[in-house]
């Protein structure tokens, strides 16, 4: 996939469009936000996780596996 410039404000609005999107799960989300480095959609995403259940069921998921370790290891440090 290539890389595109995004600017600032429409960076923002598409993050803001994924947080409350209902139609994809966290980890998604997550995905999304790692591949592209939307880092406010990581932060909501991992604030979310706020249950150890939460972050099991998400550690489930294919889209897990694919997520970078920095952000496999903040989503499960949230177990702790």
């Amino acid at each position: 996939m290539g890389r595109y410039i995004v600017d600032v404000e429409v960076k923002h609005k598409i993050e803001d469009c994924l947080m409350y999107n209902d139609k994809l799960t966290l980890c998604q989300k997550l995905a999304i936000g790692d591949e592209h480095g939307l880092i406010a959609l990581q932060g909501h995403c991992l604030a979310l996780l706020d249950k150890p259940r939460k972050v099991k069921a998400i550690a489930g998921e294919d889209e897990f596996g694919g997520l970078s370790d920095k952000l496999k290891v903040a989503a499960l440090s949230k177990m702790l």
